[in-house]
């Protein structure tokens, strides 16, 4: 396997792009009540065999083990259920977790819900500024950050 990209499994994926490459951040607008949380979930259970770090910002670890939507028995599987996250915590957060773990793969939902420390800026300059730091800090830590 070469060590630069992960190569998807899933059919309509493979179709719309080529495989995964480390140092990138995949970024995918799904509208709630639309399978966001599916996505996600289906996501990580191919990638079950890389240690992988969730950031559930929308739902509590408890509830997502309560309705059986993530597999327990998921080994390389982290999750931090943090509500009101600023993005420089979610980056140390994760730098932690890739030293330690050696994670290579991270789950962001709900982008939305992450917190910049300039509160003043519209919503299209604050999903700018997130995508930019998340792009910087998948490049700077070799990872893939969905």
């Amino acid at each position: 396997m070469n060590n630069n990209f992960i190569e998807t499994k899933l059919f309509f994926l493979d179709k719309e792009i080529e495989p995964f490459y480390f140092g990138n951040t995949y970024y995918y607008k799904i509208k709630i009540r639309k399978g966001r949380m599916n996505f996600v979930l289906k996501l990580i259970e191919e990638f079950k065999t890389y240690p992988t770090l969730f950031f559930s910002l929308e739902m509590a670890e408890e509830t997502l083990k309560k309705m059986n939507l993530i597999d327990k028995t998921n080994q390389n599987l982290f999750i931090i259920d943090t509500p009101n996250l600023n993005i420089d915590n979610l980056c140390l957060l994760a730098e932690k977790y890739i030293n330690k773990n050696k994670t290579k793969i991270i789950f962001i939902d709900y982008l939305k819900l992450l917190t910049v420390t300039d509160e003043n800026i519209s919503e299209i300059e604050k999903e700018e500024l997130l995508l930019n730091k998340l792009k910087e800090f998948a490049k700077k830590n070799n990872i893939i950050i969905f």
